[in-house]
């Protein structure tokens, strides 16, 4: 009998002992709804381990008048959905378990009182150690768990949380669109998908976990900067590849830079090339803020300034795309005068001398709320500043917004065009056929090949061609070669990416065309 006792006695303070430690173990950081875990913040789904159940108290807990009343002891977590759809909550190991969704609040809830009870019925006001809801977007909720034992957890928001929009490579957020530098809040890493991330380990530097992306080609020599402000896990890569058509890592290069290792690292920073497309892989456990600098790797239009208005003497058609008008300044643009002062507007600038009587016509690919074109006259084509400027008053050239303007020039008179667009990138065009003077208008029959060139343009003419000169857009000759043959070609080069005008002779006839040089 007494080696009975003995064992009952050990029994009952082995009992004690492991009810104790439970109780001894760390209260939940999440004991109080003021405290609740925010899911959006945690990896997705969620797993805790070890949850100390029996150490949580049921301050604030009480549910009163919520449509289901909860007075035990529990622990709390939250998210905002939004997106529509399933969330599961369980407890692994229950024991007297009570899983329950409430809504509340998207901040300042202290109290179990402030909630209303998910009414679902996969959501039942009951013991149980799962529930279910169906989200609405931009709800907040929070989940009540109660449990008589230490357990794990399991939380799946993943339905209800919107995949970031750059989540694909192929949705690559373009940094040259603004701003910069670029900042984002509250970007939601964890719910990031691996779709077609993966990069192979043969382009030197292989990842495969879930990130978003970023994109960008760079226009000037320059260092880019890009970082996780609330580092978990962080990795920030930078690649180069297509400028356009990637749709998977696997079409990537690591950037093999001292300060963009293939490694987590929550900074990277790069040394750009002129022409090459960057791709940023970034991935984080958590919900956080990103920052990246490009400042210094975009060129400003070349025809920023009134100074370089690229000319467009003897041109029937001007057609420039992808105009970066983000970086476009309003340094000394304004000041004209006659009623129409562009003032602090950002714009470019082209400018021509009329041959004869015609209309001229210019249009903008950016809405007519956004854009803006604008002529001016001038004394000559050497105008510094908007001062040295006159306003076409005309009712076709609006001191306003517009996409598409026109004016009636007049032979001799030099012109300036403004052109500005709200938009970091647009398209501009204009039709100076209406003002060739008789000259000008004797075409050259002529074709040439490729255009975009890379190396070598060739050239055919069922004329002689006396003689080629290559200008950039600035004016200023860069080529000047003889060819006396009907045919031939040019060794371009040497010459830098960029837009260039080549201006043909044949038999006392000139003809003026763009040429683009990758």
């Amino acid at each position: 009998m007494k080696k009975v006792t003995t064992i009952l006695v050990l029994l009952i303070f082995s009992m004690s002992m492991t009810m104790g430690s439970a109780k001894l173990m760390a209260q939940p950081a999440n004991d109080l709804i003021a405290n609740a875990i925010n899911l959006v913040n945690e990896p997705i789904p969620y797993n805790e381990a070890s949850v100390n159940f029996p150490a949580a108290t049921n301050t604030n807990d009480a549910t009163t008048g919520s449509g289901c009343i909860v007075s035990h002891e529990g622990v709390w977590y939250k998210f905002t959905a939004t997106n529509t759809g399933s969330v599961g909550a369980g407890i692994i190991n229950p024991s007297g378990a009570t899983v329950i969704f409430f809504e509340g609040p998207a901040t300042g809830v202290t109290s179990g009182t402030q909630l209303t009870h998910v009414n679902q019925a996969s959501n039942p006001c009951a013991l149980g150690a799962t529930a279910n809801i169906q989200t609405t977007v931009g709800t907040t909720y929070y989940i009540y768990m109660r449990n008589l034992v230490v357990s794990d957890v399991i939380i799946n928001i993943s339905n209800a949380i919107l995949l970031p929009p750059n989540d694909l490579i192929e949705n690559a957020i373009n940094l040259g669109n603004g701003p910069i530098p670029y900042t984002e809040s509250l970007v939601n890493f964890p719910g990031a998908t691996n779709t077609n991330d993966n990069t192979s380990a043969g382009t030197g530097c292989a990842v495969s976990q879930a990130g978003v992306w970023y994109k960008f080609t760079a226009t000037k020599v320059g260092i880019v900067n890009a970082g996780i402000i609330n580092p978990d896990g962080a990795v920030v890569i930078f690649f180069e590849g297509p400028a356009t058509g990637v749709t998977s890592g696997m079409q990537l290069t690591h950037v093999n830079q001292g300060n963009n290792p293939c490694a987590a690292n929550p900074l990277a920073s790069i040394q750009t090339t002129i022409g090459t497309t960057y791709y940023l892989y970034m991935k984080n456990n958590i919900v956080s803020d990103v920052g990246i600098n490009t400042s210094t790797t975009f060129q400003a239009p070349e025809n920023d300034l009134i100074e370089n208005a690229i000319n467009l003497n003897g041109l029937e058609d001007y057609f420039e795309e992808d105009i970066h008008f983000l970086l476009a300044t309003a340094t000394n643009d304004g000041g004209q005068q006659g009623g129409c002062n562009t003032q602090n507007t950002p714009g470019i600038w082209y400018k021509f001398t009329a041959g004869t009587d015609g209309q001229v016509v210019g249009g903008l690919s950016s809405g007519p709320g956004n854009s803006a074109i604008i002529f001016f006259t001038a004394s000559d084509e050497n105008a510094q500043s908007g001062a040295d400027l006159t306003w076409v008053d005309q009712p076709t050239n609006l001191c306003d917004t517009n996409n598409l303007t026109s004016i009636q020039a007049i032979s001799g008179t030099t012109y300036y065009v403004f052109v500005g667009s709200a938009d970091a990138y647009a398209n501009f065009s204009i039709n100076l056929s209406g003002i060739l003077s008789t000259t000008e208008n004797t075409q050259i029959e002529f074709e040439y090949y490729p255009n975009p060139v890379i190396n070598q343009l060739h050239f055919s003419s069922k004329s002689s061609i006396d003689n080629i000169k290559i200008y950039n857009l600035i004016g200023q000759q860069v080529l000047n070669q003889n060819i006396n043959n009907i045919s031939g070609s040019i060794d371009m080069n040497h010459l830098s990416k960029g837009m260039y005008l080549a201006e043909i002779t044949a038999e006392g006839k000139s003809r003026t065309f763009k040429i683009v040089k990758k």
